[in-house]
């Protein structure tokens, strides 16, 4: 059973570290490769939190799987994980990593739907345009919604700007 507070503790101990020896980015890269490996696969997940599977064996298998591709701060906190019996958390462990950089740098995600693909310069002025608003900096994914007619829907936060036509 995952736990997001859980999986929140450990991310924040992880940024605080990270933070200190500037290499939030490095962290987070391997969080995400992390994320893929177990979300591509449902089996790698399985194994992980399987319990006929021994703790020396899920950190001998994290070793093998992410020992040279992972910075030495990103692999002790999965192997404390392991060996506490929270792996089953370790795929909430990016998200929220993410969330407490996010909050930290003042950047707010967004996640903008239109009806049709949006060119560079409609994005750099959307993106101006929320900056200026929100007081923030904007991290924007783009996804196209064919079901909507025209404009555009924007989530962040609790909110949703929705200036389309369904």
């Amino acid at each position: 059973m995952t736990d997001r507070r859980v999986a929140h503790r450990y991310a924040l101990a992880l940024f605080g570290a990270a933070k200190s020896h500037a290499i939030v980015d490095a962290v987070e890269s391997d969080l995400r490769l992390v994320d893929a490996v177990l979300a591509n696969d449902e089996r790698n997940y399985d194994f992980i939190v399987a319990p006929f599977t021994t703790r020396p064996e899920k950190i001998d298998i994290l070793e093998r799987a992410f020992g040279d591709r992972v910075t030495a701060l990103t692999h002790r906190v999965m192997k404390v994980m392991i060996e506490k019996s929270r792996e089953a958390d370790l795929p909430l462990l990016g998200a929220e990593f993410t969330a407490i950089r996010r909050a930290d740098a003042n950047i707010v995600a967004a996640r903008v739907t239109s009806a049709a693909e949006l060119d560079g310069d409609q994005r750099a002025r959307l993106l101006a345009n929320l900056q200026r608003r929100l007081g923030r900096t904007v991290e924007a994914s783009f996804t196209v919604d064919p079901a909507l007619v025209g404009g555009l829907t924007v989530a962040y936060d609790d909110f949703i700007l929705d200036g389309s036509v369904k």
